[in-house]
């Protein structure tokens, strides 16, 4: 599954979708763009630490995308599985054991579209990482 790039939609459709709502407009956006994610088998490039950790983690990370250099190619080790959160911007990438190992950030609106990946120490507080996602 590709993920959507929404800055590339024509401007009149961004006109269109948000003549009534803007807000709803770039919430069904962003939650598109998260189900894409999810459901893809891609990280984005933008690491908060080193392609390093990731490898050490059993991620094996594949090339970036050319039609979309924000992401890249990532084989998750199995039993590994992509969870959205409750805000649409935010990913978790949780371990065999239900662990959260990984934080995925990905703002998928048109007028500031960015994501990036965090890995999650098991020893860490990742409530005060969730509240940091974004800011």
């Amino acid at each position: 599954m590709s993920i959507e790039d929404a800055t590339h939609r024509d401007p009149l459709l961004h006109l269109a979708g948000s003549w009534d709502n803007p807000g709803r407009y770039i919430e069904e956006m962003e939650a598109a763009g998260s189900n894409q994610l999810v459901h893809a088998n891609l990280l984005p490039t933008e690491a908060h630490g080193h392609e390093d950790e990731l490898a050490a983690l059993g991620i094996h990370l594949g090339p970036i995308d050319e039609r979309d250099p924000l992401f890249r190619e990532a084989v998750l080790p199995a039993g590994w599985s992509k969870q959205p959160g409750e805000d649409p911007r935010l990913i978790y990438v949780n371990d065999e054991h239900g662990r959260t190992r990984l934080h995925v950030f990905y703002k998928a609106a048109f007028y500031d579209r960015q994501a990036d990946v965090t890995v999650v120490p098991l020893d860490c507080d990742t409530e005060s990482l969730e509240n940091a996602d974004g800011e």
